[in-house]
Order: structure tokens, then C-alpha cells, then sequence
């Protein structure tokens, strides 16, 4: 029993150990006797500096040990924030500032009592595991399916790019990458037939060069993550400069380098060349709209506003989480779907919302639908009014040899078309 009460005081020392922050000062004058020359030395040292991880007790570090669930997901909060004057730790204002409404709403409000520390009782990590389902880097099915709700697992790959990849949207307001796109990877990644639950992080952290093969077309998606891997992958999530991306050689494809509101431009890939070509009739017709026009900042959309003061209204309603959830402010948008070949179309019901932007927008959909554009103008036109009413019932129609469908929304201010080549 003595030696059993002196094993859990030393265990309970070193996970102490491991996750608590450090000053800068004190991270200068930290050195491991077990890291020198070690690949992974640099970022080691970078994220003790910032307090987001530390050593053990007897001057190591153990760069090879496996890294658990609950240690890694207080690692990724760790690496979003910083200690303040008072000594107590918060969010990185630039990471917080980029958030979205929901995300700051969950901050704010929907996280009492969070604040970046061990749980004083019961299991240390429970209040990471607890914000990240919070804030969607985790939830219930993903927690019993890949765990069975088991934090100490050590994770794997495939488990650390799905962390990553969530953080990545949910923390860091990152765009993903287009799925047409990121599918072009897989020609690079040998052992996805490994994956026991999704492929779809992994391409994307792949694509993003946060993580990388291990050398031979393999990903190792089943491979335990060492603690010297798990801060490499989060000194790469957090600086871009880091990373090393996926390049692939694009010029026999049908693409566009597609610049977002927020001044990224990333790849796209169409499926078809008529998808392409659609997309370049209506950016070539753009500047006959007698309104407002502009790119979405998370999807492949482009947005007609009345004027940019509406366009400013709209940020701003974005960004409060009591309307972030309601009508949008534009007259009219067009979302392009590569990965399922489709279009998806929101139409004002207000007065005068689709006449400002019809001389822009007929290019586009007389290149889509040919000589029965009229028959598809005819259906948008005179769905207003009742849409506006409440009184449009779903329905679908075929022109041109495309499924084009008319569905009501949840407000009276708007309806949706969608076309299905």
C-alpha cells in the first residue's frame, strides 16, 4: 500500500508537471536532457515558451511517449491562448476576433467556469474535453465511437487529424479546402484503406500541410502520436509559415483560384468544364448589377446587395449571435457545389430585389438552361409573391435537361432554388 501511495503521488506529479504553464522567463531557462538534437528540439522549445506544454520532473521530456486524448485536446486550447497580466490565461485576441458569433457566443456565455486549468476533481482533463464539445471539436458520437468516452486512449493519425481539422474551422476560422480539391491527395496517401472512420480530416490537414506523410505515400493513419509529433502538428496549426501544402499540378483540370471576402484565395475544382464555364459567365457579368456584389467569406457564394451599405448591415447581423441565424440582407446569391455538381439560389422576396441584379444574373442563367431560359425566369419571377406570403409549396421542375427544384425557407423574406445538372 506504501509503495502504491508513493507510484499515484509521482504519477500525479508528472501529469501536474506535464500540463502546467510556465512563464517565458522561467521557459528561457528550461532544457531537457533528453531533446538535443532531437528532430522536433525547435518546436519543443517554441511551445514551453508559451506555456502549452512542459516536462517532467527529472529535467525530461519524453518526446516519444504516446499523447492521450485529454492531453492533446488541452494542448490545442492551451496553444489558442495566452496568459495575461493578471497570470490568468485567455484566448488569443486574434483568434478570438476572427471567431464567428456562435464561437464568441460559446465563449462568453456557454462556457461558465472555463478557464484553462485541471479540473480540481475527478478526471484532471474533463474541462477541455467538456469546451471542446462546446465548441465542435468533438461530440457525442466521436467521443464513444473512436474512445468509448475514454480521454487517457492514446491517439492516433487519423485521430489527431480530426482534432486538428475541427480546431482548425472551429478555433481558427481556417476555410477548408475544396473537397474536389483535397480529393486530389488521395493519389498521394497509400494507406487511407486504414482509416477506420474518415478520410475527410485527413485530406484536409494534408492538404493544408499541417500534417504530412511518413515518407513513402504512407500517412501511418493508424500510427500513435508521440508527444514531439503532437507539438509539431500544433506549432504548424498555428503558424501557416510553417506548413508545408499540398501543390498539386492543376493544369489539366477545370479550376479557378476563387479569392474568398476575407482575401484568401484558394483552388477550386469543378467537376465539369460547364461548371467552370459558369462560373466565369457570371463573375464576367457581374458589374452590370445595379447593386452591390461580392464573395461569401466561408463558401464558394456570390453575394448581390442593394448597395454596400446593406452589404456593411449584413456583417454586422453576422456578427450578432441574436440574428446570425436569421434572413440574409442580400437580394440574391449564388452558391456553387463542385463536389455535388449543383447550384444552390437564395432570392429576395423583396420589392425590387431581383430586378436590381436580373441584367447580371440572365448571362448566367441563359448559359445554364439555353433556350428554356425563359421557362426557368417565369418559375424564379412568379414564386416571389407567394414565397413572400407563405404560401409556396416545394415543387421541381426539369429545364433544359436540369433538375431545377423551388422550396420556401423558414422566413417569408427569401426561397430557395436549387439545380441539379
Amino acid at each position: 500500500m506504501k509503495k502504491f501511495g508513493l507510484l499515484a503521488i509521482a504519477t500525479v506529479l508528472m501529469v501536474t508537471t506535464f500540463f502546467s504553464p510556465v512563464s517565458a522567463d522561467a521557459a528561457e531557462k528550461t532544457t531537457f536532457k533528453d531533446i538535443k538534437g532531437h528532430w522536433a528540439e525547435s518546436a519543443i522549445y517554441e511551445m514551453v515558451e508559451q506555456g502549452i506544454i512542459n516536462g517532467f520532473p527529472d529535467g525530461t521530456f519524453r518526446p516519444n511517449d504516446p499523447v492521450t486524448v485529454g492531453q492533446f485536446l488541452k494542448m490545442i486550447f492551451m496553444a489558442v491562448s495566452e496568459e495575461q497580466a493578471n497570470g490568468d490565461r485567455y484566448w488569443k485576441s486574434e483568434i478570438y476576433n476572427k471567431m464567428d458569433a456562435y464561437s464568441r457566443y460559446v465563449i462568453d456565455y456557454g462556457s461558465p467556469g472555463f478557464d484553462f486549468k485541471n479540473a480540481t476533481q475527478g478526471y484532471w482533463a474533463q474541462p477541455f474535453v467538456e469546451q471542446a464539445d462546446n465548441m465542435g471539436i468533438i461530440n457525442e458520437h466521436e467521443r464513444w465511437s473512436r474512445w468509448n468516452d475514454d480521454y487517457t486512449t492514446p491517439l492516433t493519425r487519423e485521430d489527431v487529424s480530426y482534432l486538428v481539422n475541427q480546431s482548425v474551422k472551429n478555433l481558427l476560422s481556417e476555410i477548408p479546402e475544396e473537397w474536389n480539391y483535397a480529393l486530389l491527395a488521395k493519389t498521394e496517401i497509400k494507406d487511407l484503406d486504414k482509416v477506420k472512420h474518415q478520410y475527410q480530416s485527413i485530406l484536409q490537414v494534408y492538404t493544408k500541410g499541417i500534417m504530412i506523410g511518413l515518407g513513402n505515400n504512407i500517412f501511418g493513419v493508424n500510427k500513435p502520436v508521440t508527444r514531439a509529433e503532437a507539438v509539431t502538428v500544433l506549432s504548424r496549426m498555428l503558424d501557416k509559415s510553417k506548413r508545408k501544402p499540398f501543390n498539386p499540378d492543376l493544369s489539366a483540370l477545370p479550376y479557378v483560384n476563387w479569392p474568398y471576402a476575407n482575401g484568401e484565395v484558394k483552388p477550386v475544382v469543378f467537376p465539369t468544364t460547364e461548371m467552370k464555364k459558369a462560373y466565369e459567365v457570371l463573375i464576367t457579368n457581374k458589374d452590370k448589377s445595379k447593386g452591390f456584389t461580392t464573395y461569401s467569406n466561408a463558401v464558394l457564394k456570390y453575394l448581390y446587395f442593394k448597395d454596400q451599405t446593406r452589404y456593411q448591415e449584413e456583417l454586422a447581423r453576422l456578427n450578432d449571435i441574436l440574428t446570425a441565424f436569421g434572413a440574409p440582407l442580400s437580394d440574391f446569391s449564388v452558391s456553387f457545389d463542385p463536389s455535388g455538381n449543383s447550384y444552390t439560389l437564395i432570392v429576395s422576396t423583396a420589392t425590387g430585389a431581383w430586378e436590381r441584379h436580373k441584367e447580371a444574373l440572365l448571362p448566367f442563367f441563359s448559359y445554364l438552361f439555353d433556350d428554356d431560359v425563359t421557362q426557368f425566369i417565369e418559375h424564379l419571377e412568379k414564386n416571389i409573391e407567394p414565397a413572400k406570403n407563405d404560401n409556396l409549396k416545394r415543387y421541381q421542375i426539369t429545364v433544359n435537361g436540369k433538375k431545377v427544384i423551388f422550396q420556401p425557407s423558414m422566413s417569408t423574406e427569401m426561397y430557395y432554388i436549387f439545380i441539379i445538372p
